[in-house]
């Protein structure tokens, strides 16, 4: 229509040929309309991503866990070493650094930290029973016979530049303190799946060998012919719901073991009170 306007002296015959073009393409038989080209949308900031993963909650993945395990309320846990180092409190009980150590408890820490654990090496040892609160370590070989009490080791405040507190015994043996011990090599873990494990849906990731003979190199683990590693890390909230790393000699003999499970995530259940039984105090 506005070469028809601009061409002012041709007006009506250009207005006729128009109107007779129109009219031979409605009638569907004469011509074939020609297509209107295509135009391609203009993408949005807001279009959607369907490779995202599934679990938005656990963006950060297995390297996202040990943070995450630090925010978390409180839990319960059991866990077994084998080839472990231990706080000098500790390390008199184990006689064999070749046998398995059981350690379970109830690890508290918001909105104060706090700890109530067992820590059982093979029999006869005794098992030394722990509970850290309030700022002191009471301990016990014998729970019948009481508790004994401790002020637990504090920061300076007059280094320069501050000084932080030196970790509990409690801190010591807890699942933050062993996982944190595998972060050296979790960059050669696979997610090769998705279970349910300890009532909770938990990303699955295995250990390389590569990443396995890493790890043993770091944390000076002789005598290793094969290494399994399993680690579950919750799709909510994101910390490590299950982890089973193990080491075996030629002999099938167990030579490294990290492995612990959490139950009761950030149950207001869990509590820890000084005991009652202190001796001496």
């Amino acid at each position: 229509m506005y070469r028809v306007l601009q061409a002012r002296g041709r007006g009506l015959l250009v207005l006729a040929a128009a109107m007779t073009l129109t009219l031979s393409a409605c009638g569907g038989n004469s011509s074939t309309p020609t297509p209107s080209p295509t135009i391609a949308p203009t993408p949005t900031d807001d279009a959607t991503v369907t490779n995202t993963p599934t679990a938005a909650t656990n963006a950060g993945g297995l390297s996202g866990a040990g943070p995450a395990l630090a925010n978390l309320t409180s839990y319960k846990f059991t866990m077994t070493l084998v080839g472990a180092t231990y706080p000098d409190t500790l390390s008199s009980l184990v006689t064999d650094q070749a046998a398995p150590v059981a350690i379970s408890g109830t690890m508290v820490l918001k909105p104060a930290a706090a700890a109530e654990i067992v820590f059982a090496p093979p029999a006869p040892a005794p098992a030394l029973h722990l509970t850290s609160v309030d700022g002191f370590d009471y301990t016990s070989l014998d729970v019948t016979q009481g508790y004994s009490k401790n002020a637990q080791a504090t920061n300076d405040p007059s280094a320069s530049p501050a000084a932080t507190a030196p970790p509990t015994t409690s801190d010591s043996v807890s699942p933050a303190h062993e996982f944190a011990l595998l972060t050296a090599s979790l960059k050669g873990y696979d997610k090769v799946g998705t279970d349910n494990k300890n009532g909770v849906d938990a990303d699955h990731y295995q250990g390389s060998d590569t990443a396995l003979a890493e790890f043993g190199s770091i944390a000076g683990v002789k005598n290793a012919t094969s290494w399994a590693a399993d680690i579950w890390v919750a799709n909510t909230d994101g910390y490590p719901v299950s982890v089973a790393v193990v080491a075996k000699a030629k002999d099938g003999t167990t030579v490294y073991q990290i492995s612990f499970d959490l139950t009761k995530v950030n149950d207001p259940a869990n509590k820890v009170t000084a005991p009652e039984n202190v001796t001496g105090a």
